[in-house]
């Protein structure tokens, strides 16, 4: 049996589905058995960045009862994806309702299941967290994501997930918070600092992920960094 690892956010726009996606490629690079599931519902984007052609099944066919979910399963840059439709119509009939469910199944036959879920604290955010066995917080080295993590952080503790730890994205701004500051306010431990990277946006111009096509740019090194502390705390 592995662990379900939800990867969420206080906030939309840190990054999250970018570092989750890409931390998902080398947890499975370093001979992990991972799995990302796109968990957003609303606004999937896993695929987009793993860069997978539309049109196969997704989490939303799972969830609608019109897929076995195992059949959803795809190879895309070298791990497994669950990934999410991207079409309004698609939305209809997609309740998160067995989620948790269908994310067992996926945590008996894989050593890792990332579920990148959406941004913010929405009722299907909360699902998310509810499911997972654990939870990786993404944020940026502002204020504002802070605030709103805090809040993430203690949904998971009413709900008993697990937190792993925090992870901050796109740092390197003279005016960024400090990670020990964020570690002090938050009361966990920052597990990484990814940061602020022009390929990432590049790579996602080119559809191909950032640790594919750049192995060697300043956010696939530190990711690689991440995905081995994350492996010592699973």
């Amino acid at each position: 049996m592995g662990i379900s690892v939800c990867i969420a956010s206080g906030k939309d726009g840190v990054g999250k589905s970018v570092v989750a996606a890409n931390l998902a490629i080398v947890l499975s690079s370093l001979g992990v058995e991972t799995l990302i599931v796109d968990g957003d519902i609303e606004g999937a984007s896993v695929g987009l960045i793993l860069g997978v052609d539309p049109g196969g099944l997704t989490i939303h066919d799972c969830l609608s009862g019109k897929a076995d979910p195992k059949k959803a399963v795809i190879e895309a840059s070298g791990t497994k994806a669950v990934i999410g439709a991207i079409g309004i119509e698609q939305l209809v009939g997609a309740s998160l309702e067995n989620f948790p469910s269908i994310l067992e199944d996926f945590t008996g036959a894989f050593d890792i299941v990332l579920v990148d879920s959406q941004g913010g604290l929405g009722d299907n955010t909360v699902t998310v967290i509810g499911s997972c066995q654990a939870l990786l917080l993404v944020l940026t080295p502002d204020i504002g994501s802070v605030t709103n993590g805090l809040k993430i952080l203690a949904v998971a503790k009413k709900l008993g997930t697990t937190v792993l730890g925090a992870l901050i994205n796109r740092s390197g701004s003279p005016y960024d918070i400090p990670a020990d500051k964020i570690a002090d306010l938050m009361r966990l431990d920052v597990i990484g600092e990814l940061p602020e990277d022009e390929t990432v946006k590049r790579a996602l111009f080119e559809g191909v992920p950032v640790s594919v096509g750049y192995p060697d740019s300043p956010f696939s090194k530190e990711i690689r960094s991440v995905a081995d502390k994350l492996i010592g705390r699973t």
